[in-house]
C-alpha cells in the first residue's frame, strides 16, 4: 500500500480519532479504484516498492535512522521481519516531491470516499445495523448520525469537488515534469489553456436526495 492510516488521518477530510481499522480495509480498493489508474501500474508499483521495505539485519540501522530523521517524540523501534511504509524511504527525489504535493491528498481522500458507506452502516451478527453515535457518545453531546441522503450527498461532493479535480491537476503536474516519471504512459499529454474541466462534475441541485417532493416543485419533476 501507499498509504497508511496515520497519513490518511493527518491529510484527509476525516477526524483525529477515526477508527485505523475501518481506513485500513478501505486503503488497497482505494488505490486499486483511484490510484493507480491515476498514476499508470508502473509508477504506481514503483513507488509503493520504493515506500515499503522490509526491515533486516542489513538494513535495520538505516532504516531506524530514516524513520526517527525529525521524529522528537519517542523514537521508533524497529524490528526484523517488520514492513515499513515510509515516504523517507522513498529513493527518488521526484516520487517524494509527487508525493508532497498532490498523491498523499489524493491517496487520503480516495480512503475517506471509500470508508464513508461502511462507516456508515455494518455488517454484525444481527445483520446490516446502522452506526448510530448516540448510543456510544450520549444523547448529551450531540452526536447524532447522518441519514442515507447525507452520506450520498457527501460521497457527491467527494468525488466531484475534491477527488476528480485533484487528479486532473495532479495529471498536469505530472504531464509538466514527464521527464521525471518515466512510467507515466498510461496516459497522454496535452497542453490544455482553459484551466481544468471535470465532465463528471456538476452544480448541486439541493433536495436531489430528498424522497419527498416540494409540491410547489411538482411539475419540474414531470
Amino acid at each position: 500500500m501507499l498509504i497508511t492510516t496515520d497519513e490518511v488521518i493527518a491529510l484527509g477530510p476525516i477526524n483525529q480519532d477515526a477508527d485505523p481499522r475501518q481506513l485500513l480495509q478501505s486503503i488497497q480498493i482505494a488505490e486499486d479504484r483511484f490510484v493507480r489508474p491515476a498514476i499508470c501500474a508502473g509508477l504506481y508499483e514503483d513507488f509503493r516498492r520504493q515506500k515499503n521495505v522490509i526491515v533486516t539485519d542489513v538494513n535495520i540501522d538505516d532504516l531506524t535512522a530514516k524513520v526517527n530523521a525529525g521524529n522528537y517524540s519517542e523514537p521508533i523501534t524497529l524490528s526484523v521481519g517488520q514492513m515499513v511504509n515510509a515516504i523517507e524511504l522513498v529513493e527518488t527525489p521526484a516520487y517524494t516531491e509527487l508525493w508532497n504535493e498532490y498523491l498523499w491528498k489524493v491517496c487520503a481522500e480516495a480512503v475517506v470516499f471509500i470508508a464513508s458507506p461502511t462507516n456508515f452502516s455494518r455488517f454484525t451478527a444481527q445483520g446490516e445495523m446502522q452506526n448510530n453515535p448516540k448510543s456510544i457518545t450520549g444523547e448529551g453531546q450531540g452526536a447524532a448520525s447522518v441519514e442515507l441522503k447525507d452520506i450520498k450527498w457527501k460521497m457527491d461532493k467527494l468525488m466531484m469537488e475534491r477527488i476528480d479535480p485533484l487528479i486532473e491537476a495532479m495529471h498536469l503536474w505530472l504531464c509538466e515534469n514527464k521527464g521525471n516519471f518515466p512510467t507515466y504512459t498510461c496516459k497522454g499529454c496535452t497542453r490544455q489553456t482553459d484551466g481544468i474541466s471535470i465532465q463528471r462534475k456538476s452544480a448541486w441541485i439541493p433536495g436531489l436526495y430528498d424522497r419527498k417532493r416540494n409540491c410547489e416543485h411538482e411539475n419540474d419533476w414531470n
